[in-house]
């Protein structure tokens, strides 16, 4: 994920009130300081939300999720806290019941 750490950088510094964000590819491309793969604009496995790939691990790290507008327009929105909670959780082996989380502790990391 380290090529596109700028990318969960640059979101993570939009203020609480922009829940929405449209780039175009060559805007992303700046953002993350390198050329984007060949496949960027064409490819739906490129621009899903379906980890592992790095630079949707970047953006849903950051609390958004993305949508394609067109093959060169990207649209971030800011994922429901539900969805920023379950993709930022470790994968546990066990389900754990309310009672047995330690309550002084933050469920989800900011």
């Amino acid at each position: 994920m380290a090529k596109y750490s700028k990318l969960t950088d640059f979101l993570n510094g939009r203020g609480p009130s922009e829940t929405s964000l449209t780039l175009t590819l060559d805007e992303f491309s700046r953002i993350v300081g390198g050329k984007l793969p060949l496949n960027a604009s064409k490819a739906s496995s490129w621009n899903n939300n379906q980890p592992p790939s790095g630079q949707c691990r970047a953006w849903l790290a950051s609390g958004w999720e993305v949508k394609k507008l067109s093959d060169d327009k990207l649209m971030f929105i800011r994922a429901t806290e539900s969805a920023h909670s379950a993709i930022s959780a470790p994968p546990s082996s066990s389900p754990k019941s309310a009672s047995s989380l330690d309550s002084a502790q933050p469920l989800v990391d900011r």
